[in-house]
């Protein structure tokens, strides 16, 4: 039997680009889009996939999506904290942030923290976060 080969990916080998200076970051942060496995969920109704890596310290400001956001863990250490609630975040950890719900992503101080974000909807910032609120946690 013939077909398409397996399709493999480690973050040495990813497209990653400079997102440092996009509305919803804030210090060095980088994504790599992931085409191959966003046209495997297409099948399904055509969610995106990106890898995102922040480095030490790096996060988002206050966000919200239309519809749910799935995080997949794949290096280093990091959050996901919503008004009301925090969880780490690191290889093999999967977050699932309901759709309308207020969140950020932090790497933490200390380490690096790269992730999979799976989405489909829109994102809008809400408010920006200062780099000593995200070193302190939720605020």
């Amino acid at each position: 039997m013939t077909g398409k080969p397996l399709a493999r990916y480690s973050a040495e080998n990813l497209p990653w680009q400079d997102r440092s200076d996009a509305p919803i970051f804030a210090g060095a942060v980088s994504s790599a889009p992931m085409p191959e496995v966003a046209g495997a969920l297409g099948a399904l109704g055509g969610p995106q996939c990106s890898a995102v890596s922040f480095a030490p310290g790096a996060h988002t400001h206050w966000h919200v999506h239309t519809t749910e956001q799935i995080l997949i863990g794949l290096d280093g250490t990091g959050r996901i904290a919503t008004r009301a609630d925090e969880v780490p975040i690191g290889p093999g950890a999967v977050v699932i942030v309901p759709a309308g719900v207020e969140h950020y992503h932090a790497a933490s101080a200390e380490s690096p923290m790269s992730h999979l974000s799976v989405l489909a909807g829109e994102t809008a910032v809400t408010e920006r976060i200062k780099d000593a609120q995200a070193e302190a946690g939720r605020s």
